[in-house]
């Protein structure tokens, strides 16, 4: 639960790093805070996985997660992303 909540401060800091009087420092201080509660997470949520595992089927459920998670990351790089024009 540490870990969403910190993942909710790192999104308002992002947001907060978009208003333009604000410094840049801000924006990539939220990158480092999202890092650090992507870190309290995760390693709970694979703890749960192997837990709901059936006996024998753990390996399968770790690879599972795994696996949707590495598709979420690609699907994200791999999204089209809106041109950008200048003002």
């Amino acid at each position: 639960m540490a870990g969403v909540l910190v993942q909710a401060t790192a999104v308002v800091v992002a947001v907060v790093g978009t208003i333009p009087t604000t410094p840049a420092y801000t924006a990539a201080s939220a990158m480092v805070i999202a890092a650090i509660s992507m870190g309290m997470y995760a390693p709970s949520l694979t703890v749960l996985s192997l837990t709901h595992g059936p006996p024998g089927r753990q390996g399968y459920a770790s690879s599972a997660m795994q696996t949707t998670q590495n598709l979420g990351q690609t699907t994200v790089l791999a999204s089209p992303r809106p041109c950008s024009t200048p003002a």
